[in-house]
């Protein structure tokens, strides 16, 4: 006789699976409400990928739809220049500008270091056009503390290579 076949369905995973059709079901259903992957892996004790292949629809796939959403690729660089904005002048985090974006933190993080590189240079450059850091700043929508700690930075670090070309624009 089929193991697979004598209990109840819902309560033992088919063949090789990770987890029951009642479990499938409870992850959709808070997948749906934006609960994390991760989160609910963690909960049923098993890995991510099992969860993230759920929710994009690899496993599992009576239920087509998909459960998160698409990942964005890319900012504009005025879209970076925006959001460095922000977490200058309200001091927020990455984790959250991510959230609010739509991109992944890690590539939040990196579009941050770059828009940091790049607005050090800007304002070192001003800097020298004017002579005066109080109006940069102003110029720039960020205070004269900040302007100073970004000319300190142009002055020490190197502009990334791959940053060179938006630099000369």
């Amino acid at each position: 006789m089929d193991k697979s076949r004598s209990s109840p369905r819902g309560k033992r995973p088919p063949g090789n699976a990770k987890l029951t059709s009642d479990q499938v079901s409870e992850a959709r259903r808070r997948l749906d409400k934006g609960e994390s992957p991760a989160k609910i892996a963690r909960e049923f004790k098993i890995g991510y990928m099992v969860i993230y292949k759920l929710a994009v629809g690899k496993t599992w796939q009576n239920g087509t739809k998909r459960h998160i959403p698409e990942r964005k690729h890319g900012l504009t660089s005025k879209q970076r220049d925006k959001l460095y904005l922000i977490k200058v002048k309200r001091g927020v985090t990455n984790e959250k500008l991510a959230r609010a974006s739509g991109y992944s933190e890690s590539h939040i993080a990196q579009q941050m270091r770059d828009a940091h590189a790049l607005f050090a240079v800007r304002i070192q450059r001003a800097l020298i056009t004017s002579g005066d850091l109080a109006a940069v700043a102003r110029a720039h929508g960020i205070t004269s503390e900040v302007a100073e700690r970004l000319v300190s930075y142009a002055v020490t670090n190197p502009v990334p290579k791959h940053l060179e070309a938006e630099i000369e624009e």
